[in-house]
């Protein structure tokens, strides 16, 4: 019964920090960015699926059609998306933060 538990826990993170694994997978631009916000709007679901957005958009920008930009929601997490790559990374191994206006 503990196993299984710990398994459903395992499972549980693996998949709620999914958008920052694809990230770091990926090699992608902002992942820092990507796993902050995941970790802080991860729980809402809106927040979850503007994150894995944002990652597929960012390492791959032909996979998300050009009619979710016309719309409420797409106009929404594109606005998300360029307020959070504000704070772009300056050097990953000094964590370093420059602000880009």
């Amino acid at each position: 019964m503990e196993l299984l538990s710990a398994l459903i826990t395992f499972l549980g993170t693996a998949i709620y920090f999914l958008p920052a694994i694809i990230a770091k997978q990926r090699k992608a631009t902002h992942e820092i960015n990507i796993f902050w916000v995941n970790l802080l709007l991860g729980w809402t679901v809106l927040g979850w699926f503007a994150v894995l957005i944002w990652t597929v958009a960012e390492t791959d920008p032909q996979a998300i059609p050009e009619r979710w930009s016309k719309s409420f929601l797409g106009r929404s997490v594109a606005h998300v998306i360029e307020r959070v790559n504000t704070f772009a990374p300056d050097d990953k191994r000094k964590g370093r933060v420059r602000f880009r206006f």
